[in-house]
């Protein structure tokens, strides 16, 4: 039997990222939805940066559950969300791991490090 992989990511210290297309689904909106506004900087912070997940050397989006909640935040004080929407965004973000599929963020994305 082998280990649950929350627990080894845990003890691994890394960090759980998702992809686009999981970021769109725990946010409840689209993939396009996302990806709009994520390309037109329109996630900006009550400190006036705007919200841009990591890349992976070949250039895709990985969201940490930090950048997903500053994106639900940012989406309600744009209007984009209402507050029910936004509570059923931070329910969905604040599950167990185990509830949803994370990606495993390895340093630099090396493929020999991959499972």
């Amino acid at each position: 039997m082998s280990a649950d992989p929350t627990t080894i990511t845990a003890a691994l210290g890394l960090e759980p990222t998702y992809s686009a297309q999981e970021a769109s689904e725990m946010l409840g909106r689209s993939y396009s939805w996302l990806d709009q506004r994520l390309r037109a900087g329109l996630f900006i912070r009550t400190d006036g940066a705007t919200v841009q997940p990591s890349q992976t050397p070949s250039g895709y989006r990985r969201f940490t559950l930090a950048v997903l909640q500053d994106i639900a935040v940012c989406a309600t004080n744009q209007g984009w969300f209402t507050m029910g929407e936004l509570k059923l965004a931070l329910r969905e973000l604040a599950s167990p791991p185990t509830a949803r599929q994370a990606s495993t963020r390895f340093p630099d994305d090396a493929p020999g490090l991959r499972p």
